[in-house]
């Protein structure tokens, strides 16, 4: 009988998705939790460093959720510091240029 060359094994190798870079990037993108997200993105890419990326999954997942959280929190910052400094969201300088626009 002839015999079947050996081959690799048939199943592809399973590779895992880190599960810090997901949570770091679901809590970069809701609002109130983006520094949390941020922080877990950044811990996440710091392990990253020594895989090769064949083996763990999930670098550019951690590197959305750091820009994501950064953007969010320093818009969060924004905003908390102009409600403290009590600036008018809607003046009438805004009001008559929407009008010359909008005429």
């Amino acid at each position: 009988m002839h015999k079947m060359p050996e081959t690799a094994s048939a199943t592809p190798a399973l590779r895992r998705v880190s599960g810090l870079a997901v949570a770091g990037f679901i809590l970069s993108t809701t609002f109130f939790f983006s520094g949390m997200g941020m922080i877990f993105s950044a811990v996440s890419l710091a392990r990253f460093r020594g895989y090769t990326g064949e083996e763990v999954l999930g670098r550019n997942l951690a590197f959305a959720g750091l820009v994501i959280g950064i953007v969010l929190s320093f818009l969060g910052f924004v905003l908390y510091i102009l409600s403290f400094l009590n600036v008018p969201t809607w003046s009438p300088d805004i009001e008559e240029l929407l009008f010359l626009l909008l005429r």
